[in-house]
């Protein structure tokens, strides 16, 4: 089921010789030649991340995107306990 908070639309899936090609409509066209795939573990879903090409991309994404307080919250760390392996 698709997050509520993101628009879903459908794309093509293509396979041939065991690969998949993804046919992406138009809005959705990525300005890049590489990107990083993953899924995530909750729900299976792939995910499609655009592959920053220098720190100045990332610190430009960082400024569009501002991370909120609660990003980072103070925690008591807590030592584990030793399995008596090194």
């Amino acid at each position: 089921m698709p997050n509520e908070n993101y628009k879903s639309v459908r794309a093509k899936v293509i396979t041939t010789d065991g690969s998949q090609i993804i046919l992406l409509p138009q809005s959705y066209r990525l300005d890049c030649d590489e990107l990083y795939i993953r899924t995530a573990p909750d729900t299976g879903d792939v995910i499609l991340s655009k592959r920053l090409g220098s720190w100045d991309e990332c610190f430009q994404l960082m400024d569009e995107y501002p991370v909120t307080e609660d990003f980072v919250i103070d925690r008591q760390n807590t030592k584990l306990p030793n399995s008596g392996r090194v």
